[in-house]
């Protein structure tokens, strides 16, 4: 049994301009059928979305605070006005509560997203999940030690990050290890 001739590594650009041309060559259409304006305007749609889901979420909750009140302690804070005019329930509602959580889950929500596109596009792999890479269980390991060790450990959701993105670290250093020696031992074969 002979062992295929290694080639070195092909560029990325070189690989995909191939894989276009192959389906080209068999008749299918590598377009994704949404050109340029077609995408902005879905993506202006979905910030609206984003927008009218967030200002529907500020007026609802357990405390009976009308609609016009929601806003008018928002706007008053927006615009410096006179925060002492506004009922204290309201303001503390509102402003210290509502605003606040609905900020962070935007922001949260649109980390998660980065996260999952930079993962799909490492592993050029669209159903990847966080499991791939140990980030799960690293930040559950971390979040545990958190949560038994309060003492070291002063925050739950910095030891499950710091231990998620350990996880990450040591399989890219043991897969670039492992794929230098596989480089080593693939070139020092006979031709």
């Amino acid at each position: 049994m002979t062992m295929p001739e290694y080639r070195g590594e092909k560029s990325e650009m070189t690989e995909i301009a191939g894989s276009n041309e192959l389906l080209s060559d068999i008749g299918h259409d590598s377009s994704d059928g949404f050109d340029e304006g077609r995408k902005i305007v879905i993506l202006g749609i979905l910030f609206i979305l984003l927008f009218a889901t967030a200002a529907v979420a500020v007026v609802m909750g357990a405390y009976d605070i009308t609609i016009f009140d929601v806003y008018k302690t928002i706007f008053t804070h927006l615009t410096l006005g006179d925060i002492t005019e506004l009922p204290k329930l309201h303001n503390t509602v509102v402003w210290n509560l509502r605003v606040p959580r609905i900020l962070l889950d935007v922001l949260v929500g649109g980390a998660l997203a980065i996260a999952g596109a930079v993962f799909q596009g490492v592993f050029r792999n669209p159903l990847v999940e966080p499991y791939i890479l140990g980030v799960s269980s690293g930040a559950a390991f971390g979040a545990a030690l958190g949560i038994v060790f309060p003492a070291i450990f002063f925050s739950i959701q910095l030891s499950a990050f710091a231990f998620g993105s350990m996880a990450v670290a040591m399989a890219y250093f043991l897969a670039r290890v492992r794929g230098a020696r596989l480089r080593l031992s693939r070139s020092s074969l006979p031709a």
